[in-house]
């Protein structure tokens, strides 16, 4: 096969009916419920003395981001839609 013929089969393959694109995080609402119920559970357990204030202060999920899927498709393996 040639170099075009991949990579028009591969453009056709990840085309936007195939995958949804994304314009925002659908993480962030998740993390900050998350955060929240990290922070009550977190602020209990260092007031009781359990954990130091520099665990307590590193024990959040920061920044996460959804997954990004790179490059594409194995167009040249026979059976590949």
């Amino acid at each position: 096969m040639s170099r075009a013929h991949l990579s028009e089969e591969a453009i056709e393959m990840s085309g936007p009916e195939v995958f949804m694109y994304r314009t925002a995080n659908p993480i962030i609402p998740i993390e900050r419920i998350t955060n929240r119920i990290i922070f009550l559970f977190l602020k209990k357990i260092n007031e009781s003395g359990n954990i130091t204030e520099n665990e307590y202060k590193h024990m959040y999920a920061t920044e996460s981001n959804p997954g990004i899927t790179y490059g594409f498709p194995k167009v040249h393996k026979p059976n590949v839609p």
